[in-house]
């Protein structure tokens, strides 16, 4: 029955400084970051494919966009009236 005092309820609520900066700390790179990154891929791939690789990397985005609408390149409908081609057996007679 005997409650604990304030004063130990209160060291029990407090979090170090360390713990609250981790997360922040995890976040997207800085400008420094960004040049290096820049810099090792000009080193890896030379200056006359990294255009072609942004370049396929923003098509990869753009089919992955479609797909997640739904949106697809397959094969067209068919036009009305052309409902004779599509069956079976070709004669499209019924």
């Amino acid at each position: 029955m005997d409650r604990p005092s304030q004063a130990s309820a209160r060291t029990l609520l407090v979090i170090p400084s360390s713990i609250l900066q981790l997360p922040f700390a995890i976040g997207m790179p800085g400008t420094g970051e960004m040049i290096m990154i820049g810099a090792i891929l000009l080193l890896m791939f030379g200056g006359a494919k990294l255009p072609q690789l942004a370049r396929s990397l923003g098509q990869s985005i753009v089919e992955f966009k479609k797909g997640v609408k739904g949106e697809e390149d397959g094969d067209p409908a068919l036009p009305p009236g052309d409902e004779k081609k599509a069956l079976p057996n070709g004669d499209g007679d019924s």
